[in-house]
């Protein structure tokens, strides 16, 4: 095999790269391009908290959802924001427990005291550091999946997941 060339097609890695870039139509996308458009799908959602643990960013979806302008959410704290109220297991422990050690949580079933709808909705996070290893936040994302809960309450027989 000749260098430069691989077995898939005899191209080099970057020439396959500029071969799918020039197949898609329109501007290059980025990371930022890409979250943007996952929030417009508004299948899922993003948040961040500031070292104290307090929101300082909800997708603008998420506030629309909960009928409080977002401007109205931002500063309060994660923990009150998303609790376990009615749930089987305690996630906002397992949050503020994850928050106060600065380590990663995933897939933390919650519920907002400002919805409306009652949903429950799944949240992860990661802390986060800035360029010098301070520790500065959480970044996360979140998603509804009250019908996901609902159906398995409902064939586990039990009633702690559902409304």
């Amino acid at each position: 095999m000749e260098p430069n060339t691989d077995v898939l097609g005899g191209r080099t890695r970057e020439q396959r790269k500029m071969r799918v870039d020039a197949a898609q139509p329109g501007p290059r996308t980025n990371a930022p391009d890409i979250l943007g458009s996952v929030e417009t799908l508004r299948t899922n959602w993003f948040w961040s908290t500031d070292a104290d643990g307090r929101i300082a960013y909800l997708s603008e979806w998420l506030a629309g959802e909960l009928t409080t302008p977002a401007e109205g959410l931002v500063g309060r704290d994660l923990t009150d924001m998303f609790r376990a109220e009615g749930l089987s297991t305690d996630a906002g422990g397992s949050i503020g427990y994850a928050v106060a050690r600065r380590k990663p949580f995933r897939a933390v079933n919650v519920r907002c005291p400002v919805d409306p709808d009652e949903r429950i909705w799944t949240i992860s996070g990661s802390p986060q550091l800035d360029a010098q290893g301070n520790f500065i936040g959480f970044r996360g994302v979140g998603a509804d999946v009250t019908a996901i809960e609902q159906s398995a309450g409902k064939s586990r027989g039990s009633p702690a997941m559902t409304r």
